[in-house]
């Protein structure tokens, strides 16, 4: 019997054997590509672009991988003619970054301001040296200062006709707790220590104008009439003369009513003619206490607070007597001069000599808020001619001062303010 032996291939064809191996399962890849076998595969595989939007690659692992799904916010919707359809993200609420987001938010509409309320408490319609020698004055019966920013102050003829005295663009300032606010003609802002003027100087008030005061918000904060005036809170007060004044019968009388309200009286600005107060639970002032200016129980009515020299005046060629000093009260209340007193001190010794003491003055020696006032030589005809001739306060001594002499406001031995010390 003939038995067939059994070879073993060599290395070299086992070697060769593999390499065969290897070709024919390459040319079966290269076949089925080819002929397509994976090509529905290829075209479904998920291919992420590195710089797609970040939405595109979450919608690029949907389960659906026919059908992309893109996510966006309200505020960014894609344009009408896309065809991907959209997962609408709800609008974050003011709740997720806390209540401090919704009150900063930018064009979040302000609340309105509380109403503060304030009170026209003196007018002057004119006088017979001038129709434009005319003021309002304002007070605040608060426990807390008002700002008068873009408030705004307009009358109405006896007809109806309505105008503006003080645009809201041009009224400023500030009216301090108890306090005053003047508003006159331009013309006589100096002489009544105005706080602001008409806006313009064509503009003046009658006697049966209607005047009306409105807040930064157009609310109504009060309003006069008087005579004949087209309006008027519950009846129409007197009508006054030339000259006088309309002010209130106490600073905090307020019954909404113009004729009980109003008295005809002196012109008396920052200083209403009856000083008597109603029961009030609002103290007359409430001031902050300065370290140097102690209020005294006989000025309760007015400010302690500090005044300024303004201007001196070292005498004139030929006439050594032609000396005074210009001061003023900033406040916006009324300034008691009780403790006040003027001196001067020469530069060679530093000697302090009185010019002027207001302690003994009494009701004279109150200085109407933002208001000017003069020491005179008393000697200085022309200059007390012309301080009268303004309706200026002024006060005389025979006292005189040189270039040399410094001069000072003092509150006891509290220096209030100086020039040339």
């Amino acid at each position: 019997m003939i038995r067939a032996r059994k070879k073993s291939l060599s290395g070299l064809g086992q070697i060769a054997f593999i390499t065969a191996g290897t070709l024919l399962a390459f040319g079966f890849c290269v076949f089925a590509v080819s002929g397509g076998y994976f090509r529905s595969f290829l075209e479904t595989r998920v291919s992420l672009n590195p710089e797609a939007p970040l939405s595109e690659k979450i919608g690029a692992f949907s389960p659906k991988p026919s059908q992309k799904t893109k996510i966006v916010f309200d505020s960014k919707k894609p344009a009408a003619s896309s065809n991907v359809p959209e997962t609408q993200v709800p609008p974050l609420t003011a709740d997720f970054f806390g209540a401090s987001f919704a009150e900063n938010k930018p064009g979040a509409e302000e609340a309105e301001k509380p109403f503060s309320k304030i009170l026209i408490s003196e007018v002057l319609f004119g006088t017979k040296n001038s129709a434009r020698e005319e003021f309002v004055e304002l007070f605040n019966p608060n426990d807390f200062d008002v700002d008068l920013s873009s408030w705004e102050l307009r009358k109405k003829t006896e007809s109806g006709q309505d105008s503006v005295l003080v645009s809201a663009e041009k009224f400023s300032g500030k009216i301090l707790s108890q306090g005053y606010f003047l508003i006159s003609h331009p013309d006589f802002s100096e002489k009544f220590g105005a706080g602001t003027g008409w806006s313009s100087k064509s503009y003046s008030i009658s006697e049966n104008n209607a005047i009306y005061l409105f807040d930064s918000s157009g609310r109504l904060a009060d309003l006069l009439g008087c005579g004949s005036a087209f309006d008027y809170e519950g009846s129409s007060c007197s009508t006054p003369e030339s000259g006088k004044s309309v002010s209130r019968k106490a600073q905090n009388q307020d019954t909404n009513n113009n004729l009980g309200d109003f008295v005809v009286s002196e012109v008396s600005p920052k200083n209403p003619v009856v000083l008597a107060l109603l029961p009030s639970s609002t103290p007359l002032l409430s001031l902050s206490p300065s370290p140097s200016l102690l209020q005294s129980p006989a000025a309760s009515q007015v400010s302690l607070t500090s005044a300024q020299i303004k201007e001196v005046q070292f005498g004139l060629t030929g006439s050594l007597n032609s000396d005074f000093v210009k001061m003023f009260n900033p406040n916006s209340v009324n300034l008691d001069l009780k403790d006040y007193k003027l001196v001067k001190k020469t530069a060679s010794s530093g000697n302090e000599t009185s010019l002027k003491s207001w302690r003994n003055d009494g009701s004279d020696g109150i200085i109407p808020a933002q208001a000017y006032f003069y020491w005179v030589n008393s000697n200085y005809q022309e200059k007390i001619s012309e301080l009268q001739t303004q309706g200026i306060r002024f006060f005389m001594t025979t006292g005189t001062i040189t270039e040399t002499n410094g001069v000072a406001l003092k509150y006891q031995d509290a220096m209030v303010s100086s020039i040339n010390w």
